[in-house]
């Protein structure tokens, strides 16, 4: 068999280097010369399609995901382990994937030996170099000359992963010192140009009535901004999202034995909000969002020369939806 190349990603995180180092140690133990592993920490949403590219880059037989879940003093640590094999798509169906769970306290050189261990067992034997011969010392402790060797082709770090995302989510608001509750959607397109940082642009419609005036006020929005992704593991994330907002609110009149009549006013806005989004699918996340909308003013609703209702200048809003990502 030719050479044989391995390319491990690990999420990054508290004590990924020294996952890294055990399971590079453990692979390279077994494989001795027959093959040759490289090991790079990656952000846990660092996209498949990338992953792909990388092994089709440096020309390995296999690519390997590595993510490990934060440790709990009470609970089991689960460690997710998912390959994919040189010539297979870039989708889901090309991934295998397993989860192992290490009782709680277990050391990180302990889970790093064996997630290399389970690596080399998701290939199957004929694509796997025949492993040398090991001394039984050997199988107790990691090598010291393990990272010796020729040096492994070098993974782009600066370049970040490139990806679109489409948000579709309904929105509910409600006026903060006076009115404003209503209903609606908002549509948001968001490119990533890092990890942990994406841009987005989206419209917003939202409607609602004032009893008290017999007038219904639709606003509509253009939205642009940046969203920061603090924290994230393979199924949840956690993002700050920050947009400016070219608002439209039309208000309209249409009481009975009375004639209608409308009023418009351009009303830029900030938004600030916080949101969850939950892995449904590979490409699938269900959005939860909440926070504030705060105007440029306030807007007093005249019917009849008399003042009949103020709509806010700040808003409570509240959104959940589905994000795809390509």
């Amino acid at each position: 068999m030719g050479h044989f190349l391995l390319l491990i990603l690990v999420g990054t995180g508290q004590g990924s280097s020294r996952l890294s180092g055990a399971m590079e140690q453990a692979v390279r133990l077994v494989l001795g010369t027959a093959g040759d592993v490289i090991v790079e920490e990656r952000p846990s949403d660092f996209p498949d399609q990338e992953a792909v590219r990388a092994e089709e880059r440096v020309q390995a037989r296999a690519v390997a995901r590595i993510d490990l879940a934060p440790a709990q003093s009470s609970r089991e640590r689960l460690v997710e382990i998912r390959v994919h094999r040189a010539g297979r798509s870039a989708g889901a169906d090309g991934w295998i994937t397993r989860i192992v769970a290490f009782a709680p306290g277990t050391e990180l050189s302990e889970i790093g030996r064996a997630a290399g261990y389970t690596i080399l067992t998701m290939l199957p034997a004929g694509e796997v170099p025949a492993p040398r011969e090991l001394r039984p010392q050997e199988t107790a402790r990691a090598m010291p000359e393990a990272r010796a060797g020729p040096a492994a082709p070098e993974l782009p770090t600066a370049r970040a992963p490139r990806e679109l995302a489409v948000d579709v989510m309904g929105a509910a608001t409600t006026g903060l010192g006076g009115a404003g509750g209503g209903v609606g959607g908002v549509l948001r397109f968001g490119w990533r140009v890092w990890p942990a940082v994406a841009i987005g642009a989206g419209v917003l419609g939202r409607t609602g009535d004032l009893d008290a005036a017999d007038v219904n006020a639709r606003t509509f929005g253009l939205l642009l901004g940046a969203a920061i992704a603090p924290w994230s593991s393979p199924r949840f994330s956690l993002a700050v999202r920050i947009e400016a907002m070219a608002g439209l609110t039309v208000a309209s009149r249409n009481a009975v034995n009375q004639p209608a009549a409308s009023q418009w006013r351009w009303l830029p806005a900030g938004r600030a909000t916080a949101e969850g989004a939950i892995r449904l699918a590979p490409r699938a996340f269900l959005l939860l969002a909440a926070g504030v909308e705060v105007g440029a003013g306030h807007t007093d609703v005249i019917v009849a020369g008399e003042k009949k209702a103020v709509l806010a200048a700040g808003l409570a809003i509240a959104e959940a939806g589905i994000r795809i990502r390509f």
